[in-house]
């Protein structure tokens, strides 16, 4: 296993010294493979700094997987120095490039216009509430819309952007409870608090020992 590893990663090594990008072109797979592989320490010492590279010279050639990690990397500041204005950047590119990638990117637009220097709370509302409203369903679109639904539940909740209402966030909590284990604890504080719902005290045990007991199948049936 070891052996076929080194060979994949001299491959790429191979490829990407013998097709450096040029004006309007880029082989980015081999760089972005790389670059996952560097990250991680995978069959090679782990360089963060030195992966970021990589994945930035694919993301500027609009490879969809590397703009989202530079934009998370930018957000996090992650292995670089922390910046919101280029995160945004990064994921405002990825919402142009693949309309599948546009629930995440929505996501991530909403909370990096709640950071940035020029805040923009009108922006971030739209956007978050994009995502939180988005069809599509795949593991990874429901852990992203849940988080969403989660921000967007917090601030009708708090009153923060929105007009406060506890119908609405009981109703967003309600939905990314399923997903997201930090809107139990809000949807075990509305039952138990009779906010945007009835007080019910059976309901608040539910899910607040669902955080600790109980499995996403078993809650998930238990709800409907």
């Amino acid at each position: 296993e070891m052996c076929i590893r080194d060979r994949a990663i001299a491959q790429l090594k191979v490829i990407i010294a013998s097709e450096p990008c040029a004006v309007g072109k880029c082989h980015t797979n081999p760089r972005y493979e790389y670059a996952k592989r560097l990250w991680n320490g995978e069959g090679i010492v782990q360089d963060k700094k030195e992966a970021f590279l990589y994945f930035k010279e694919a993301a500027d050639f609009r490879h969809e997987g590397a703009q989202y990690k530079v934009g998370c990397c930018y957000y996090k500041g992650d292995g670089i120095p922390q910046d919101f204005e280029k995160a945004l950047k990064y994921f405002k590119r990825l919402l142009q490039t693949n309309h599948d990638w546009s629930l995440i990117a929505n996501l991530w637009i909403g909370k990096c216009y709640l950071k940035i220097e020029q805040r923009d709370e009108k922006k971030a509302i739209e956007y978050l509430e994009k995502a939180a409203h988005d069809s599509r369903v795949s593991t990874r679109n429901d852990e992203c819309k849940s988080e969403a639904q989660l921000l967007v539940g917090i601030c009708y909740y708090r009153g923060f952007i929105v007009e406060q209402d506890f119908i609405k966030a009981f109703d967003y909590f309600e939905k990314a409870a399923l997903y997201n284990h930090d809107a139990c604890y809000y949807l075990a504080d509305c039952y138990r608090e009779g906010k945007g719902t009835k007080v019910n005290m059976e309901m608040y045990r539910f899910w607040y020992l669902s955080l600790i007991h109980i499995s996403e199948p078993t809650r998930r049936s238990y709800i409907s």
